[in-house]
């Protein structure tokens, strides 16, 4: 086994165990849980801190740490804009119509003042 899968192996542990933890299951401090399964002392810290923030945003875990760790998963309300997932050439092309379409200022030719036109 190489030295990736068993540090994924001991986050799962120590992952399992803040989960467990957190809900009174167990006893175990965050040295403790790190000593046992493993994982580094400051990952355990912040798969509590993570734990925490997805229990306060509603979301349950899915057990795996790997998976959790990355974004907690919000769940999507008025004040999120939704994604462009047009292609970038589309995304180009309406920037450049909203560009166009604001008017610039334009030179005249009589007095050599700038005017809106």
């Amino acid at each position: 086994m190489n030295h990736k899968a068993a540090a994924a192996i001991a986050d799962n542990a120590a992952w399992t165990k803040v989960i467990e933890r957190e809900n009174g299951q167990c006893y175990s401090s965050e040295y403790e849980i790190g000593k046992t399964t493993g994982a580094p002392v400051r990952r355990v810290k912040q798969m509590v801190f993570r734990y925490r923030e997805m229990r306060q945003a509603g979301i349950t875990p899915s057990g795996d740490w790997w998976q959790d760790r990355v974004v907690v998963r919000l769940p999507v309300t008025a004040t999120h804009l939704p994604v462009d997932r047009s292609s970038p050439k589309d995304r180009t092309n309406s920037r450049l119509n909203a560009a166009n379409a604001i008017q610039k200022p334009t030179q005249s030719t009589s007095t050599g003042n700038l005017i809106n036109g």
